[in-house]
């Protein structure tokens, strides 16, 4: 599979160039692109403990900019790059990478970015605001006493490991992709990251994702499907020469369905991971003999859109098999309903309210919560 990816990558870009010598009309041009979101949130949840106190109400900030470059030579091939940095996170370096683009052969993208699993999901539909059931509500509440508080989420994410992408043009409305990557590194450190004797569940030696997608329209009733496939061959831990502990590979896929007409818009998706420890970004392999198995999440959403008027609701039902010592399953469900209203081009007003409920494997009643939380602000993007 491996060589079968890079040979096609590698056609794939002799194509390009084989299109005719690529004379610039102009010099590549770039801007200066981002965003900043502020909130008020109010949460009210089982959080607090013996030793701990939740407020209920606290601000919530997200902001991002990017640098992007891109140019067009005469003979039609598009060619440009891009430079995110999100100075909230821990690593203030979100996301780079470049692309090689011609409308006759398709699109390769090079660097740290998202990979097709995750870039050509479909069934995402309502999440308004931070994503409502699906958004940023676990960042917030506390959720989960142990374990991740998402347990898979509404797609596939990956993150943004070193990669390889294609994605091909469109044929009568259908378009796929491939993804391939070495190690789990989003950083230029290669050589710590070629480190594969002393690996572990957190880790992976190679990486695949493909995607296969339709969108069309029928009778004024617009029609998107598709489904993603992603698997992980680990690495085993290793001492004295001996590989000490082997690891499950980890593999899923996503299926999801939109439909469109006038203002409105509905969609579904299921997402499943098999062998994995935890399953919600960057998904962690099981050790081998385990009652690990699988993890599965449920979205459905609708949203219908009116002048500057968004609206938005959207259901979450996950489950999973996360732990080694309980043969329970832990399920989280969240409904979310958000409002967006655009003030100006780029600046909006946001509410949103999330109900959610999480049942733990444990089946311990201090491990179980429930709860509410709200998210009202404005959102402003360039």
């Amino acid at each position: 599979m491996k060589k079968l990816l890079l040979s096609t990558s590698a056609l794939a870009g002799a194509s390009v160039l084989a299109a005719g010598t690529a004379m610039a009309a102009e010099k590549p041009s770039a801007s200066i692109r981002g965003y900043y979101e502020f909130y008020y949130t109010y949460t009210d949840e089982d959080a607090d403990t013996a030793t701990n106190e939740y407020a209920d109400s606290a601000w919530y900030t997200e902001y991002e900019f990017s640098i992007r470059a891109s140019g067009k030579a005469d003979n039609g091939l598009e060619y440009g790059a891009k430079f995110e940095v999100a100075p909230d996170a821990n690593d203030t370096r979100d996301e780079a990478g470049m692309y090689i683009k011609h409308a006759n052969f398709g699109t390769l993208q090079l660097g740290q970015d998202d990979g097709v699993a995750n870039t050509m999901n479909v069934g995402e539909v309502g999440r308004v605001g931070t994503g409502a059931a699906d958004g940023d509500y676990d960042e917030i509440a506390r959720v989960a006493v142990t374990g991740p508080a998402k347990l898979v989420g509404g797609d596939m994410s990956l993150g943004d490991t070193s990669k390889i992408s294609y994605y091909s043009p469109r044929f009568s409305g259908f378009d796929f992709g491939l993804s391939y990557a070495f190690t789990r590194n989003e950083t230029d450190d290669t050589r710590s990251h070629r480190l594969i004797t002393n690996g572990g569940s957190g880790a992976h030696e190679s990486e695949i994702q493909m995607a296969l997608r339709y969108r069309g329209e029928f009778s004024g009733v617009g029609i998107g499907a598709g489904v993603t496939y992603a698997q992980q061959t680990a690495q085993d831990n290793r001492a004295a020469d001996v590989n000490t502990v082997a690891f499950e590979d980890p593999s899923g896929f996503q299926a999801g369905l939109e439909l469109s007409w006038g203002a409105w818009e509905v969609g579904v998706g299921y997402v499943q991971w098999e062998d994995a420890l935890t399953s919600h970004s960057n998904p962690v392999a099981a050790t081998k003999g385990t009652n690990v198995d699988d993890a599965t999440s449920l979205t459905f959403g609708i949203e219908y859109s009116m002048g500057p008027w968004t609206i938005g609701a959207n259901y979450l039902a996950e489950q999973a098999e996360d732990s080694t010592t309980f043969a329970a399953d832990t399920e989280n469900t969240a409904y979310g309903f958000g409002a967006e209203y655009a003030l100006a081009p780029g600046l909006a007003l946001t509410g949103e309210i999330v109900f959610f409920d999480r049942e733990d494997e444990s089946k311990v009643a201090d491990n179980d919560n429930d709860g509410t939380v709200l998210i009202i602000g404005t959102a402003f993007s360039f």
